[in-house]
């Protein structure tokens, strides 16, 4: 997943465009899902988030983003009639639970529910896009004028994820080239090796920076 959010150069039409424009672009495409509740226009709004998104070559990126999107706009859709009792079209009436009350689900919930999912995987949409399109250094540059300091420090932190998640492939393939499989072996047993894999990241950015020193 850390390698999803390293800005990657393909130059692509996005990658080329001004910076405060491509900015103001994805401002619009955030607001637009916030601002409107027809479905139709939160659908036509997502789909054009994601032919950006292929216009840009940023399918893979995307990838990652969009199934946890899809796992939370699930999670939604189920939640939301179960909680939300309010709808006059009854699709199914349950036993009494506690706090709730009687189990009533209307097809306004669910249809609710359906539309914030759909808000949700824009919303994700547009951030994958940003990540893929938008280079750290550009971004933080804008405000260097104002901020120079709070700029230097958010553009250390973004350089540290990539040098990070490379750092961390590498520790991960000479565990495997050593035998160690990070599938087998129950949760506490595969905690531990991917323990090992954080321990062994802490000592070489540790190692690295004492040998700058």
């Amino acid at each position: 997943m850390l390698d999803q959010l390293c800005y990657k150069d393909k130059n692509t039409f996005l990658q080329n465009v001004n910076t405060v424009a491509v900015l103001t672009y994805l401002a619009a495409l955030l607001l637009l899902p916030l601002i409107f509740t027809h479905p139709l226009y939160l659908l036509g709004v997502f789909l054009i988030c994601v032919l950006a998104v292929v216009v840009s070559d940023a399918v893979k990126e995307w990838v990652p983003f969009l199934m946890v999107g899809v796992w939370v706009a699930v999670f939604v859709m189920i939640l939301n009639p179960l909680l939300v009792q309010n709808g006059s079209t009854v699709l199914f009436y349950g036993p009494v639970l506690p706090v709730i009350g009687r189990l009533r689900i209307t097809m306004e919930a669910v249809c609710y529910g359906a539309v914030m999912g759909i808000r949700l995987m824009a919303v994700i949409t547009v951030f994958a896009l940003y990540s893929a399109v938008v280079h750290p250094d550009r971004a933080t540059g804008l405000f260097s004028r104002f901020a120079w300091k709070s700029s230097l420090v958010v553009s250390l932190a973004t350089r540290m994820i990539p040098a990070a998640a490379r750092d961390l492939t590498n520790a991960r393939e000479v565990q495997q080239m050593r035998g160690v499989d990070f599938s087998a072996g129950n949760f506490r047993e595969r905690l531990q090796k991917y323990s090992w894999l954080l321990e062994v990241l802490l000592l070489s950015r540790a190692w690295q920076s004492c040998r700058r020193q």
